[in-house]
């Protein structure tokens, strides 16, 4: 299995590994195999390594707790009990958005062991079949390790590329802006605001932004919120939802203060420029 494993990764150019149906088999195996030594482009490298503990928070909670002791390495587990509650923010809509700020999904108790999603080719019939979207925009701007289904992002056609309402859109609001903590600055059942304070290093620069998630079905909605840039102008740079018109630029305050509206059933994010 080690030499297997270095083959991938070495010769190959693999990134990482995917564990399947972790509750088969011992997590010893899998601090081994990351914990192994590779070596890339004559370095050493340490892969992504994510497992499928398809059960509750507590469950995961303790798993990654067990498999991290093996190693020095971060391992992450797909988060599931997030997942549950975007399908429910998506199919349901008089869900509480509030629900989406407890400590019941992975990303929000331990994000740097997190691997959000939306669907996969396990879902079957328990697949979201509305507004997906909503979904897609919440794990790409929080923190953990967002995947994106390739049946989605291809056969259900939601890239929409040279667009501000797809996937693309998101994965460059993804990499270029959505670095440093997050930060809840509204949450109420109909309306959730969050923003991502930034991140700067040599290789780095992510300025943060503003996330706006809209759970009423028949008209924009936003609130003022405090945010942590004072007299800055922000534009959207992604957004849909069942209106698509173009979001205002906003501007805050002398103390950060400002407004930041999204569409019905759908979300608006707003950068520093």
């Amino acid at each position: 299995m080690f030499e297997y494993a270095r083959f991938l990764i070495e010769e190959l150019g693999f990134d990482g590994f995917r564990f399947d149906f972790v509750k088969g088999f011992g997590a010893w195996i899998i601090g081994l195999l990351a914990k192994y030594r590779y070596v890339k482009n004559d370095k050493e490298f340490t892969p992504y390594v994510v497992g499928e503990m398809w059960s509750g928070g507590e469950d995961i909670e303790q798993w990654l707790d067990k498999v991290n002791k093996l190693t020095d390495t971060q391992i992450a587990a797909f988060d599931f009990p997030l997942r549950y509650k975007l399908k429910d923010v998506c199919d349901k809509p008089s869900y509480d958005l509030r629900n989406l700020t407890d400590g019941g999904a992975v990303v929000m108790k331990r994000p740097m062991h997190a691997a959000t999603f939306v669907d996969n080719h396990d879902m079957g019939d328990n697949a979201i079949v509305n507004d997906k979207m909503m979904a897609y925009s919440f794990i790409m701007v929080h923190e953990g390790y967002p995947s994106i289904f390739w049946y989605d992002y291809y056969n259900n056609g939601l890239a929409r590329p040279l667009t501000p309402n797809g996937i693309d859109a998101l994965i460059i609001a993804h990499h270029k802006y959505a670095g440093g903590d997050s930060q809840i600055l509204h949450a109420d059942p109909d309306l959730y605001i969050m923003q991502r304070v930034g991140y700067k290093d040599d290789s780095v620069d992510q300025p943060g932004l503003i996330y706006v998630l809209n759970n009423l079905g028949d008209k924009w909605s936003g609130t003022s919120v405090k945010t942590k840039w004072p007299n800055q102008k922000f534009a959207p740079i992604a957004w849909d939802g069942h209106d698509t018109a173009h979001p205002d630029e906003r501007t805050t305050d002398a103390e950060g203060n400002s407004e930041f509206p999204a569409p019905p059933r759908g979300f608006a994010i707003y950068a520093p420029v």
